[in-house]
């Protein structure tokens, strides 16, 4: 039984470059993606001036609350009816304050929208560059999931919670 002749390496090496060309032609298609759903021209910028404005709003809401607690912590109890007025006049400060929640949670769902959207398309990339004859864009100077915890805190149901915390800075304190 006679084995199949090799291809001749001029066609392999015309198969090979073929390959790649359409690699990255896909990779050049869902960058473009990325960039028109994304991150069109200012999105990122925008994106940054949204979270940077949600954040300045958090702070004025939170400055108004704590305000009006210390009005109300300072407030002569002495009088019934000056308690009754100090509490209805600081709670509805306080309720109206609390209405931040909802400006800046339409500032962070845009964000989220892009960040969504580009992450995708990076997971795209990702599977076509991984998939390839070629390596994949470097992850050099990418910090690790694990890394990226010391920056900041856990989200819900990670790292230890306060109570854990306290238990294990009051174990240390003896030492």
């Amino acid at each position: 039984m006679k084995s199949q002749p090799k291809a001749p390496i001029a066609q392999r090496l015309a198969d090979e470059c073929l390959t790649l060309y359409r690699i990255m032609l896909d990779g050049c298609r869902q960058i473009e993606l990325l960039r028109d759903n994304a991150f069109g021209p200012g999105v990122a910028d925008r994106s940054v001036s949204e979270l940077l404005e949600a954040k300045k709003e958090t702070e004025v809401a939170v400055d108004r609350i704590l305000a009006s607690v210390e009005k109300l912590m300072a407030t002569d109890c002495s009088d019934a009816d000056s308690v009754r007025q100090a509490i209805n006049v600081n709670c509805m400060a306080i309720y109206e304050a609390c209405t931040f929640q909802d400006i800046t949670g339409q500032r962070i769902s845009k964000v989220l929208h892009s960040i969504r959207v580009a992450g995708a398309a990076l997971e795209s990339l990702h599977g076509l560059w991984s998939g390839s004859l070629v390596a994949g864009p470097s992850a050099a100077g990418l910090s690790s999931e694990a890394d990226s915890l010391l920056n900041g805190p856990a989200l819900s149901g990670e790292g230890l919670d306060q109570d854990e915390v306290n238990r294990l800075l009051t174990a240390n304190v003896g030492r």
